[in-house]
Parts: structure tokens; C-alpha cells; sequence
């Protein structure tokens, strides 16, 4: 994870000061931006999966240092997970001006 920045929500100086997107945490991807697109029911969509798993020190990351089991289960009793993402779609209203409109959606 790292600290959100502007650019990953495309946000305005007030939606970017009025929603506290600063203290928001991103995922680290090896592209940037990364596209989230599609439905469910599309033959081709990309999405992100997030999970919350204990620290196993492993192979895989050998200088990871890993909290206390019990320090894990007090922490997810207090974690909140909460999700921002850009909205983009098609206003059939404005075709000739400007129909691409953006919004940001906050899910908790």
C-alpha cells in the first residue's frame, strides 16, 4: 500500500480536500493508473480482489517483519475498509458538449 495521491482519483481540490482522500491508503500496482473496468455479466472485465491475511514470515519476503497473532485480531476489530473509486460514464443527455462524465463513488 502507499498514500493516495490526486491523480488516482483524477479528483478536483475540493473533492480531494472535502473527502480526506490524502489519508487514504492505495494499492501499489505495477501499472499506473490501473484500470478497473467491466461488470460481472461482460466478457471482459478487470477487478481488484483485496484480502486480509495473517503474517507468515516466508520465503517470499524474507525481511518482512510480521505483528503478533494477537495484535492482528485486536486490529481487525477495529479496521475499516473503505473503498473509492472513479465512475465513468456515457450521458446521452449532453452528446454534443460533453457526454463522458466522471464521478467519484464511495463505498464502506
Amino acid at each position: 500500500m502507499r498514500p493516495c495521491e490526486r491523480s488516482d482519483f483524477n479528483a478536483s481540490s475540493d473533492q480531494w480536500d472535502l473527502m480526506r482522500l490524502g489519508s487514504y491508503q492505495c494499492p501499489k500496482f505495477n501499472q499506473h493508473p490501473y484500470v478497473v473496468s467491466g461488470q460481472w455479466s461482460s466478457k471482459l472485465s478487470k477487478y481488484v480482489s483485496f484480502q486480509l491475511k495473517t503474517c507468515h514470515q516466508v520465503a517470499e519476503n524474507p525481511e518482512l517483519e510480521c505483528a503478533p497473532l494477537e495484535e492482528g485480531k485486536e486490529l481487525i476489530k477495529v479496521l475499516s475498509v473503505d473503498f473509492v473509486y472513479v465512475e465513468k460514464y456515457f450521458d446521452i443527455k449532453e452528446f454534443k458538449q460533453s457526454p463522458l462524465k466522471q464521478v467519484l463513488k464511495y463505498e464502506f
